[in-house]
């Protein structure tokens, strides 16, 4: 999944973009503007989708991915 498609997931599980952007406190046009969630964003997104989706999927360049129990 794609970092868009991780974002785009994020705001169907939450409700859509005036939900989530009542989950994070902020004004829903900013997640409108987006294109990869802010990397200041990422954890509070990963919490309002309760670890649905993560924010290595929202942000790969900066989280590592969680590791795989073997």
């Amino acid at each position: 999944m794609t970092p868009h498609e991780a974002l785009a997931k994020a705001i169907t599980l939450a409700g859509g973009h005036r939900a989530l952007a009542d989950k994070l406190g902020i004004n829903r046009t900013a997640i409108y503007q987006w294109k990869v969630a802010p990397l200041e964003r990422a954890k509070a997104i990963e919490e309002a989708t309760a670890g649905q989706i993560t924010r290595a999927q929202l942000r790969p360049d900066h989280f590592d991915p969680p590791s795989e129990a073997a």
